[in-house]
């Protein structure tokens, strides 16, 4: 068995075939200031399920287009089990998997499509964050074993879905050859991949997604080699037709992690259009009453009514 060192190499040497880069070094939500307030006061940031975010197509655009690919490109691996396996890890990823959609933060002023979307009334606002522990260069190996993945979002059609996994084996390739008990824990690595592909009207997202781990840890059953519990206190909860995860916000000790707001807050954005000077003195009332008086607000600059 491997110790969790020998595994985070393993890892790691995925992680450098996969090509994968780090994110900005701030992430931004775009939402309205009543959900600032109730993050403050909560001490939580609500994940929502997968099946019942706006994309209506999380995790089925990226089955549909790969699953018939997955299959030529591992021969050794049957059509028919490539075919029943998507389809048996399709509920646990959608249902089972929670997700909390930031943005990366390159623009001070932010992206106006993103305004428009999501933060379109009197009281929007962009919440920034501090994502630099979670960069995959500063990761470590304690930090397997949390109970989210944060991961960038790849975009594209379904015609060209599948050349995500084609990519994909190509660049696993380099690591060498798989015995085949290896391969069908390689083609559930390519399937799973389903939590971070959308349809590519999405793009300008620019989306860097933290995921629960139930759902996907699920999908990848005895191929799953860390243990990733999410801790008991955090418990799905039902509001009104919808089924959110509440994650506190507070250092997570072992795992090395720490989300508490005065660690990972950096600033408040006011969003365009409106009185700017009434809504950043909102919001900065809003974070001095909760003690974060060193937490800048400002005001966006794009020149949108």
């Amino acid at each position: 068995m491997q110790s969790s060192e020998e595994f985070f190499k393993a890892y790691k040497r995925i992680e450098r075939a996969l090509g994968v880069t780090d994110f900005s070094s701030e992430l931004i939500h775009y939402t309205g200031l009543q959900k600032l307030v109730l993050m403050l006061e909560s001490k939580q940031l609500w994940f929502g399920r997968l099946d019942e975010v706006n994309d209506l197509k999380e995790v089925d655009h990226y089955l549909q287009g790969v699953t018939g690919a997955v299959a030529e490109l591992i021969p050794e691996v049957p059509r028919e089990f490539v075919e029943q396996l998507a389809a048996q890890i399709r509920s646990p990823l959608r249902e089972q998997t929670y997700v909390s959609c930031w943005c990366e933060h390159i623009d001070p002023d932010g992206e106006l499509p993103m305004w428009n979307l999501y933060a379109r009334e009197g009281d929007g606002i962009g919440i920034v964050v501090d994502a630099s522990q979670f960069q995959p260069s500063n990761l470590e190996a304690k930090n397997l074993g949390f109970f989210l993945n944060v991961t960038r979002v790849e975009y594209a059609k379904l015609s060209e879905a599948a050349n995500i996994a084609r990519r994909m084996v190509r660049q696993l390739s380099t690591l060498g050859a798989f015995p085949i008990q290896e391969r069908v824990g390689f083609v559930t690595l390519l399937l799973t991949k389903a939590v971070a592909v959308k349809h590519h009207s999405f793009a300008s997202e620019k989306e860097v997604r933290f995921l629960s781990v139930a759902g996907i840890d699920a999908a990848m059953g005895a191929f799953t080699k860390t243990a990733r519990t999410i801790p008991a206190a955090i418990q799905p909860r039902s509001v009104g037709a919808r089924t959110y995860l509440p994650v506190a916000l507070a250092p997570y000790g072992a795992s090395g992690f720490d989300l508490s707001v005065g660690r990972v807050l950096r600033k408040i954005v006011v969003g365009p259009g409106g009185d700017q000077d009434a809504r950043v003195a909102a919001a900065r009332r809003v974070l001095d009453a909760h003690g974060l008086t060193a937490v800048p607000v400002q005001k966006n600059g794009i020149p949108f009514r």
